[in-house]
């Protein structure tokens, strides 16, 4: 949400960014609405499931024991207190994204967001956007780059090489497979998620890409 405000005082503001080659899609588009609404009923179903257990594991002898040395105000909290507590805490815990601020370099290799890309977007691109925009390739389709995380430079995704992102995105957050699962083209890529961590321990500082 911020990065429109903080765009707005950089190279575009004078006219400078690069003309992007693929449209700006939507804030959300409408497989991301569906995806959205789907995810919300079967996460209530799964809350309303787990509240009976979750309240029996707070209110448990072994739990008390193990909070009374570093929180002792934990222990005189009943376990409904206790897990209204902890959803306030999932509530207001920040969604974080860590990226390089170079614009060169090893640190901006692979499928990162990259200062330089939403300059010329003007929104914060996810990783597949981000392989498609960054590549040299027609504004239909790409091949998405490895993340450095997996020994990669800027070679292209080796087909029939298992993907953990595409894993993780399809089968455990729901998103549509891609027609083909080495070129996606930019309405698919549009479709999936940006990659985010819960900060559920405040951290004040990245992680290294």
């Amino acid at each position: 949400l911020l990065l429109p405000w903080l765009l707005a005082g950089t190279s575009t503001a004078h006219g400078t960014a690069e003309q992007p080659k693929f449209p700006i899609p939507p804030t959300q588009t409408d497989a991301q609405i569906a995806l959205l609404a789907r995810q919300q009923v079967a996460a209530k179903e799964a809350s309303e499931a787990a509240t009976p257990h979750v309240l029996a594991f707070f209110a448990s002898d072994g739990f008390r024991a193990a909070v009374r040395g570093c929180c002792p105000e934990a222990v005189a909290m009943s376990a409904g207190e206790l897990l209204q507590r902890f959803r306030a805490e999932v509530r207001s815990a920040e969604l974080a994204h860590a990226f390089p601020s170079e614009q060169d370099g090893a640190m901006t290799r692979g499928s990162h967001f990259k200062v330089q890309l939403g300059e010329e977007y003007g929104f914060f691109l996810n990783g597949w956007q981000v392989g498609l925009a960054s590549a040299n390739a027609s504004a239909a389709v790409a091949t998405p780059l490895l993340p450095p995380a997996l020994g990669a430079t800027l070679l292209p995704w080796t087909p029939g090489k298992v993907n953990p992102e595409d894993i993780a995105e399809t089968s455990v957050f729901g998103c549509k497979e891609f027609a083909d699962a080495n070129k996606p083209t930019w309405q698919e890529a549009s479709d999936r998620m940006v990659y985010v961590a819960h900060n559920m321990r405040r951290v004040d500082f990245g992680s290294d890409p």
